[in-house]
């Protein structure tokens, strides 16, 4: 089992599923699990525990702490604490991440390889 934490509130999901935020809507593997209009908080934080096949967002920084596939946000900062087994990309953000096997892209960021124990 993974878990995707939004702004604090926690969601135990499938390993390796599938999340997206669509129109202030986060779905895991299609299905609707959070209505961001709902959180006070505008500035989104995405964090995932465990792998995950495809991250999707339009805006809020994400931080992953497993392996992951596809990773895209069009604004916002990605941290991925694990390897990159897809491509990456940001329109408007920075891009941490360790071993990577795929492409990573950022418009206006900055690409910072680390290496990230994982436990």
């Amino acid at each position: 089992m993974g878990l995707v934490i939004v702004n604090g509130k926690r969601y135990t999901t499938p390993e390796g599923s599938s999340v997206s935020i669509i129109d202030n809507n986060v779905y895991c593997n299609g299905q609707l699990i959070i209505d961001t209009e709902k959180i006070v908080e505008k500035n989104i934080k995405i964090e995932v525990q465990g792998n995950v096949n495809e991250l999707k967002t339009s805006s809020g920084n994400v931080n992953i702490i497993g392996n992951c596939g596809n990773v895209k946000s069009t604004s916002g900062d990605i941290t991925i604490k694990g390897d990159i087994n897809g491509n990456v990309a940001t329109t408007s953000g920075d891009i941490r991440c360790s071993k990577i096997s795929g492409n990573v892209d950022t418009v206006s960021g900055d690409i910072i390889k680390r290496n990230y124990a994982l436990f």
